[in-house]
C-alpha cells in the first residue's frame, strides 16, 4: 500500500522522524484487514488545519489531524483511499503539553487519522475510549524497542 509525503506549506518534519510512520499505518489497515489503497500524508500549517476544521466539521479551533477517505468502487471494502492531514506546530505543542517525545506524537496522529479512515470516531466518550484503547495499543506495538 502507498503512503506518500507532501507539505501544504509546513515544512516536513525530518526524515528520520517519518520513519515509524508508514509502518504505524499500515499496522492499522492490516488489523482490520485493509491492505490496498493509497493513504495520502500531508502536512499543514496551524492556519490551514485551523480553515479546514471551520469549514468541514464547522469548529473554529486548531486541531492536530484530518482525515478525509474516498470511497472504493463497489465491492471494494478492503482498499482504504484518503488524506490525512497533519499539523507539525500543533504536534510538537501536544508533545510537549503530555510531556511525550515529538516523533511519539507523529506516530500518533498518523494512527489516530488512520482510525478515522476506517470510520471510528471520538465525539461521543464511548466511542472515543475505544478508539484511543485502539491507538495506544499499536503506538507502544510501533515504538516499542
Amino acid at each position: 500500500m502507498p503512503i506518500r509525503f507532501s507539505g501544504d506549506g509546513a515544512p516536513s518534519p525530518a526524515r528520520s522522524l517519518l520513519r515509524p510512520i508508514p509502518r504505524a499505518i499500515r499496522t492499522v489497515l492490516s488489523s482490520h484487514h485493509r491492505r490496498d489503497g493509497l493513504i495520502h500524508l500531508i502536512w499543514v500549517t496551524k492556519d490551514r488545519i485551523r480553515k479546514m476544521n471551520r469549514r468541514f466539521r464547522r469548529v473554529r479551533r486548531i486541531t492536530d489531524v484530518m482525515a478525509f477517505r474516498y470511497e472504493a468502487g463497489a465491492g471494494d471494502k478492503k482498499r482504504v483511499d484518503g488524506d490525512l492531514f497533519i499539523c507539525p506546530a500543533r504536534a510538537a505543542e501536544n508533545a510537549k503539553r503530555f510531556r511525550v517525545p515529538y516523533p511519539e506524537e507523529l506516530v500518533r496522529l498518523s494512527v489516530h487519522g488512520t482510525l478515522h479512515l476506517l470510520g471510528y470516531t471520538d465525539y461521543v466518550p464511548a466511542q472515543r475510549a475505544r478508539m484511543w484503547r485502539r491507538q495506544e495499543r499499536t503506538v507502544r506495538k510501533i515504538l516499542k524497542p
